[in-house]
């Protein structure tokens, strides 16, 4: 197989023109580490005189203007991809710099889910850049995931040069192609393709806005070697950051008057009040009301699970606290930044509804569209959940302290093994967050044991944890600590998996492996694919063979580079010295759980077996 510069070699030079015909621009580059790319010397400016002769304007090449905005402007310090004839212009403006790091993985997917969980913990921008065809049709998973968080995160994908669009170039992603624009643009808030080297910045600028406005999101922007390649002026770009809508007050009255004039209301809080000044305002809000808070599962550490006034979490992995305040009723439900998802709700449940004769549901999102789409709303306000929180709580009179408390279904420290005899998953999750350090920032994959995650975890800090339930992909917990590791502020980072996620996204492991990133992969394995395993059983009374076989997780772990230990038995994870592990990179923990052991049912078994109501034909005469 030939090599990237041989095939540079049969090209020739390239002078950067913005209508040449090749993938690739003659570059001479550094030796570079395989996964951090280190810094190199930036590009000559070159000078044009314009025609009246007055003066010189330096001109750049536009992948290094576009990275050097998104480094001054949107502050992004880490860049997570892979390497690509048709993205390299990109990647070598990257690599020119001394001031950004880069992780690069072995997967498309695994970049956006890195650049995702960044983008969670930072609230910055979180940046993957991807090569053209095979490579950007790799991250449609991982967008749609971003799209379904409401995350920030941006996609640079290489294309083919724009003169070779529709001759049959080779991944060609323009519109006479593969047509990656039109195919992106339902799982993001905008999908563009960069058309002159004299407008990359403003083209950029104008998809971070779109990418920010309302409820964000993630966008492509697509950048034909030609165009990024191609040398132009700098251009002086100005674009202020766009308000969110604006609170009315006469909503905001009307809210503190009904929370006030309730007997029994309550707080449900969803994950977009989790970014910002969101947490602190809603405990202000509760303390001055003395009103109990429940989270949905993917808000799970936004209020303090260990404060007087948390009943923890409703839905899925739901918290015995939380539901049997909601048995006893309650009069007014203030929802915040909730989708009221299937997950959210267990099954769209009538237990959220509100009762009595002065039952009131208020609903406050910055996306209209989700307002009153699940349950009823007596009161709708469209709007930035910290100022409405801070608003309301400012129209209330402080009352007296109530003490309310979240309750687990069990005690991991008393039911350490189950019937096999093996490590309950609860006390795998229990060991696993006393012998991490307190500030420690959990990931949690998606699989049976996300239930036990979501339920046992002990969390109090709103970025201690993160779980993207909104599409629900296999990876994302493994690939989200990747980015959360690289975040400021040298959290210790955990994630938490199943054995059938471990080998999806061992590509990833290999990633924060070559990259020494310090995560501890806690794999709670059974052997299975245990959710569908459980499911299964539920619906058709038994589960086929899904040929998972039997994989030696600790020498897969070894052979991708990464430290590994088999644990058997309670208090072996107790005993480890992680905090030396992790000073030595990357560790895997292959845990060893009781498959055998049963947390509650899942209504996702009684939505699966429903049947689809009868459609009446009726015919029409002509």
């Amino acid at each position: 197989m030939e090599s990237f510069m041989d095939r540079v070699s049969e090209i020739g030079e390239i002078t950067g023109s913005a209508t040449g015909d090749s993938h690739f621009e003659t570059i001479s580059p550094p030796p570079v580490a395989p996964d951090v790319v280190k810094p190199m010397t930036p590009t000559p400016e070159v000078g044009v005189k314009p025609d009246n002769g007055t003066a010189v304007r330096p001109e750049v090449r536009a992948a290094d203007q576009l990275i050097d905005a998104l480094v001054t402007k949107e502050r992004v310090d880490v860049f997570f991809g892979l390497p690509g004839g048709a993205i390299s212009p990109l990647h070598d403006a990257v690599a020119r710099r001394d001031d950004v790091r880069v992780i690069n993985v072995r997967h498309e997917a695994d970049a956006v889910f890195a650049a995702a969980g960044y983008a969670r913990v930072t609230g910055k921008l979180g940046v993957a850049f991807v090569t053209s065809g095979p490579g950007v049709l790799n991250t449609i998973n991982a967008l749609a995931s971003a799209y379904m968080e409401g995350l920030p995160v941006l996609v640079l994908a290489g294309d083919a040069a724009r003169a070779q669009h529709g001759k049959g170039a080779l991944q060609d992603g323009s519109s006479h192609g593969l047509d990656i624009c039109h195919l992106a643009r339902p799982i993001t808030k905008i999908a563009t393709e960069l058309v002159d080297p004299h407008s990359v910045v403003p083209q950029l600028f104008s998809a971070i806005a779109a990418m920010r406005r309302g409820r964000p999101g993630p966008g492509l922007i697509s950048c034909p070697v030609d165009v990024v390649r191609a040398r132009a002026p700098r251009p002086s770009v100005s674009m202020p950051r766009e308000l969110g809508p604006t609170l009315e007050e006469h909503g905001l009255d009307r809210a503190a008057e009904l929370l006030e004039a309730a007997a029994r209301p309550v707080l449900l809080i969803g994950n977009g009040v989790r970014t910002g000044d969101g947490p602190a305002a809603l405990r202000a809000l509760a303390e001055r009301l003395q009103v109990p808070v429940i989270t949905t599962p993917h808000a799970k550490g936004v209020f303090p699970e260990s404060h007087a006034l948390a009943l923890g979490v409703y839905g899925l992995a739901m918290h015995p606290s939380a539901v049997a305040f909601l048995e006893e009723g309650f009069d007014c439900m203030l929802a915040v930044g909730t989708s009221f998802s299937e997950l959210a709700t267990n099954g769209w449940n009538k237990l959220l509804k509100p009762t009595g004769e002065r039952a009131s549901m208020i609903q406050i999102d910055v996306d209209p569209l989700r307002i009153g789409r699940a349950y009823p709303v007596d009161l709708a306000i469209v709007g930035e959940a910290a100022p409405a929180l801070r608003s309301i709580a400012n129209r209330l009179t402080q009352r007296p302290t109530r003490v309310y408390g979240v309750e687990r279904k069990s005690n991991p420290a008393a039911f350490p093994v189950g019937p096999q005899h093996k490590m309950t998953p609860q006390r795998a999750i229990w060991e696993l967050q006393r012998t991490m350090p307190a500030d420690t920032r959990f990931t949690i994959d998606i699989g049976e044991h996300t239930l036990y995650a979501l339920h046992y975890l002990e969390i109090d800090d709103p970025r201690a944890c993160t779980v993207a339930l909104g599409l629900g992909s296999m990876g994302t917990g493994i690939g989200a600590a990747l980015g959360i590791a690289t975040a400021p502020g040298n959290h210790p980072v955990a994630a938490i998996a199943g054995d059938g996620g471990f080998l999806m996204s061992l590509s990833a492991i290999a990633a924060a492996a070559a990259a020494k990133l310090p995560i501890v992969f806690a794999i709670l394995n059974d052997g299975r694919y245990g959710m569908c395993d459980i499911g299964y059983e539920a619906i058709y009374g038994k589960t086929p063979d899904f040929g998972m076989g039997s994989v030696d997780l600790v020498q897969a772990a070894r052979g991708v580079g990464a430290q590994a230990v088999r644990i058997t038995e309670p208090d072996q994870l107790r005993g480890l010295d992680l905090e030396a592990m992790r000073a030595a990179g990357t560790v895997v923990l292959d845990i060893h759980i009781d498959s055998d052991v049963r947390m509650f049912t899942n209504v996702r078994h009684e939505i699966i077996q429903t049947r689809p109501e009868t459609p009446v034909l009726k015919l029409v005469r002509n």
